[in-house]
């Protein structure tokens, strides 16, 4: 795999952490000011912390973040359990074309 194809599949897994950041800050918004919308909100901090990570691994490799992403869905929180699973798959299946 060429470094060009890392780049695109890390830029990938970061709109996913940008979605995900997004949705949860917007559901702790929505919240009453409570120990969930607390949670939620420390979630959405911890998927910063993964764009991070996936942001230095692209640049590391001569690439840019891409932050553009689809519009999103900010509904009900079976979406966003949906969305962490399908993202938890996608996840393994590229760490084994590494291996």
């Amino acid at each position: 795999m060429d470094k060009k194809e890392i780049v695109r599949m890390l830029n990938e897994d970061f709109i996913h952490e940008i979605e995900a950041s997004l949705v949860y800050v917007r559901n702790s918004f929505m919240m009453r000011d409570c120990d969930p919308s607390r949670l939620t909100e420390a979630i959405a901090v911890d998927e910063m912390r993964h764009m991070w990570w996936l942001a230095d691994l692209i640049t590391k490799r001569g690439g840019e973040p891409d932050m553009s992403h689809p519009p999103l869905e900010f509904g009900v929180l079976r979406h966003i359990i949906d969305e962490e699973k399908r993202h938890r798959k996608e996840f393994k299946e590229r760490l084994a074309k590494y291996r």
